[in-house]
C-alpha cells in the first residue's frame, strides 16, 4: 500500500500524467478544431456551387416563362381584333394559333370579361362555357389587367395539376374585354420537367416553389407536386419564402438534415431550390473525421507509452541524484556536488510544438488536395499583383507548372492592353472586404495559345480572420465564346446576304425574312411575319408545277429552279428559287 501511494505521489508519475493530460487535451482540441473548420469550409464550397446550379436552373425557367408569355401576348393582339365578332370567329382565330399547343401542352382558351370560356384549343365542351373567375390568374388578368402566372391547381377538365398563364385582352379604348390563357399540364411532359427531372447527387433533387401559397409547383419527387409547406417547421424554408437567395443547412419536414440553396424566378415570382442531404454532401468530411479519430486514438496510446518511457529515461539523473542524497544521509557521508548530465526540460515543449505544426501541415495538405481536384483554376494574389498560390487545375489550364505560376505577375496572363485595367480592378477589390468582380477575359497560356476564361475575384480572409489578399477563380469558357461567335456570324450572313431569305415554321408560317427579301418583294418584315409564302404567289404556273416542286422537295430535301412570283405592287417577276 505504501509503495502504491509513493508511486502516485512521485514526481515522475505526476509529470507523466500531467504531460499526458496536456498532450491529450491539445490533440483532441486540435482534432475538433480541424474537423469543424473542414466542415465549415466544405459547407461554404458546396453551398456556393449549389447556389450557382440553382441560379442556372432559375434563369432557364424564367426564360421559358417569358417566351411563353411573349407567344400569348402576340396571339392576344390578334385575338383582340376579332373579339367583337363573337365566339365563333374567336374560335377560328384561336385555331390559327395551334402552334401554341407546342408551348402549352394543356391547350389554351379565351374568356370574356366575366371569366367564362368562349373558345378553346383543343375545342372541348368541358371547358367552353365554364366560368373560371375563381382562379387567381384570371382575377389578376381581368381585374388588374396584368400578365399572371397562376399557382398550381387541379384542372377542371384534365383532373390533373395544371399551371395557367393568362394575359388580358383589351378593346379599342384599352378597356379589358377578356383574357387569353395557356395551360401547362403538370402530369404530361412539359418544360418545367427540364428544371427538376435530373437527380441532384444520389439522394437530392430540385423544387419549384410558389412562395405566396407555400406550395411546391413541381419537384424531382413528383409525389410532392402541390404539396403545401406550413410555416415554422423549417427556418431555412421560411427564409427562402421571405425572399432570401443563398444557401444554408437545415432540417426538412421529413426530419432529414439538408444543404439547400434557392434562387428567385422574377417573371413568376417563384423560386427554385436545390437540396442535398448532408449525409451525402459531407460524406468525404465524415470519412475524414473517422480516419482522424482513429489516428488520434492511435497517437494517444503511442503518446502514453512513449511519454512514460521518455520521462523515465529523462528523469533518471534526478532519481540518481535523489538516491545519492539518501545514501549520503544514511551513511553520514560528506556532501558532494551532483553531476548535471543534461539540462533539456524544454525539449518536450519543442516536441509538442512540432507535433502541432505537423497536424496543421496535414490540414493544409488536405485542403490543397481539395483545391487540386477542382475543375477550375484557383489562385491567390497579393497586393503587388503577384500570384502566391495556384492549384493544379490552373497549371493545366495555362500549361505551366505550379512553380512557374507562383511568383509571377497576374497581369502576365492577359494581353498587354488588359493589364492596366486588370491591376486597377484588383486594387479596387483590395479596398472592400466583401466586394467581388466577375468578367470574361482573354488569357494567354504558356505556349502562347489564347483562350477565353471567366474570372471571378474577391477578397480572401482565412479562418483566423487574417487578410490573405485576393482569391481568384478562372473557368474556361472558350467553347461558349466560340458558339457565340458562330451565332453572330450566322446572323450577319442572314442580314447582309444579297439574296432574299425566308425562314418558315413547320406549318409554312413565315417567322423571319432578311432585308433583301423586302427589297425584292416589296413586303416589309412586319407585313411578312406570320404570313404564308403564298403572298408572293403569281398564279402564273399550273398546279402540276407545284406538285412536282413538292415531290422533289420531299424526296431530295431541297428544290431549286426558276419561278414567277408577284411583288406587293402586283408586278410579276422571275426569280431563281432554292428551298431547303
Amino acid at each position: 500500500m505504501g509503495k502504491s501511494v509513493f508511486l502516485l505521489n512521485s514526481l515522475k508519475t505526476r509529470l507523466v500524467l500531467g504531460s499526458l493530460a496536456i498532450f491529450l487535451v491539445s490533440l483532441w482540441s486540435l482534432s475538433f478544431y480541424v474537423s469543424h473548420t473542414l466542415r465549415r469550409d466544405m459547407e461554404r464550397l458546396l453551398g456556393e456551387q449549389q447556389y450557382s446550379m440553382v441560379s442556372l436552373v432559375a434563369d432557364r425557367v424564367d426564360h421559358e416563362f417569358e417566351d411563353r408569355i411573349a407567344w400569348l401576348e402576340e396571339a392576344a393582339r390578334q385575338t383582340e381584333t376579332v373579339m367583337p365578332a363573337g365566339p365563333e370567329v374567336v374560335q377560328e382565330q384561336l385555331e390559327r394559333w395551334k402552334n401554341l399547343f407546342a408551348k402549352f401542352n394543356g391547350g389554351t382558351f379565351v374568356t370574356g370579361v366575366d371569366g367564362t370560356a368562349i373558345a378553346a384549343i383543343p375545342l372541348s365542351s368541358e371547358r367552353v362555357g365554364v366560368n373560371y373567375m375563381d382562379r387567381d390568374y384570371l382575377i389578376k388578368a381581368l381585374k388588374e389587367g396584368q400578365v399572371a402566372i397562376g399557382s398550381p391547381v387541379m384542372g377542371r377538365t384534365s383532373k390533373t395539376p395544371v399551371i395557367v398563364v393568362a394575359v388580358p385582352l383589351r378593346g379599342e379604348k384599352r378597356e379589358i374585354i377578356g383574357a387569353l390563357t395557356g395551360v401547362i399540364n403538370m402530369a404530361e411532359p412539359n418544360f418545367l420537367d427540364h428544371a427538376t427531372q435530373n437527380q441532384y447527387g444520389r439522394t437530392g433533387g430540385f423544387l419549384l416553389v410558389v412562395p405566396q401559397k407555400r406550395m411546391i409547383a413541381t419537384a424531382t419527387d413528383k409525389s410532392r407536386v402541390m404539396e403545401v409547406m406550413p410555416p415554422g417547421i423549417n427556418h431555412l424554408l421560411d427564409r427562402f419564402i421571405d425572399g432570401y437567395e443563398g444557401y444554408g443547412v437545415s432540417v426538412n419536414m421529413r426530419g432529414v438534415e439538408i444543404l439547400a440553396a434557392a434562387k428567385r424566378i422574377p417573371v413568376a415570382e417563384w423560386y427554385v431550390s436545390g437540396y442535398l442531404p448532408t449525409e451525402e454532401a459531407f460524406a468525404p468530411i465524415r470519412q475524414m473525421e473517422r480516419r482522424w479519430l482513429l489516428a488520434t486514438l492511435v497517437l494517444t496510446l503511442l503518446a502514453a507509452t512513449l511519454s512514460w518511457k521518455l520521462l523515465k529515461r529523462e528523469l533518471s539523473p534526478l532519481m540518481a541524484a535523489a538516491e545519492s542524497l539518501a545514501e549520503m544521509s544514511d551513511t553520514s557521508q560528506s556532501t558532494r556536488p551532483l553531476e548535471i548530465i543534461r539540462n533539456d526540460e524544454i525539449g518536450q515543449l519543442i516536441g509538442g510544438f512540432n507535433r502541432l505544426l505537423e497536424t496543421l501541415g496535414q490540414r493544409e495538405s488536405f485542403l490543397k488536395q481539395i483545391l487540386d481536384t477542382s475543375s477550375v483554376a484557383i489562385f491567390l494574389v497579393d497586393r503587388d499583383g503577384r500570384i502566391t498560390q495556384a492549384n493544379q487545375s490552373m497549371a493545366e489550364m495555362f500549361r505551366a507548372s505550379v512553380d512557374r505560376l507562383v511568383g509571377s505577375d497576374y497581369g502576365s496572363l492577359l494581353p498587354v492592353t488588359d493589364r492596366t485595367e486588370a491591376r486597377q480592378r484588383l486594387l479596387s477589390s483590395m479596398e472592400s472586404r466583401n466586394s467581388a468582380i466577375g468578367l470574361d477575359r482573354l488569357f494567354f497560356r504558356a505556349d502562347g495559345v489564347c483562350f477565353w476564361g471567366h474570372l471571378t475575384v474577391r477578397r480572401f480572409v482565412d479562418a483566423r480572420g487574417e487578410d490573405r489578399g485576393l482569391l481568384g477563380v478562372i473557368s474556361d469558357i472558350t467553347v461558349r465564346k466560340e458558339a457565340e461567335e458562330r451565332n453572330l456570324l450566322a446572323a450577319s450572313v442572314f442580314s447582309h446576304a444579297r439574296e432574299g431569305i425566308t425562314i418558315t415554321a413547320a406549318d409554312g408560317t413565315i417567322i423571319d425574312v432578311n432585308d433583301a427579301f423586302t427589297r425584292i418583294t416589296g413586303y416589309s418584315r412586319e407585313e411578312a411575319l406570320g404570313k404564308n409564302p403564298r403572298i408572293i404567289k403569281s398564279n402564273h404556273h399550273e398546279p402540276e408545277f407545284y406538285v412536282a416542286m413538292w415531290r422533289d422537295l420531299l424526296e431530295n430535301g431541297y428544290w431549286n429552279g426558276e419561278i414567277w412570283n408577284r411583288r406587293k405592287s402586283g408586278e410579276l417577276y422571275p426569280e431563281l428559287l432554292t428551298i431547303s
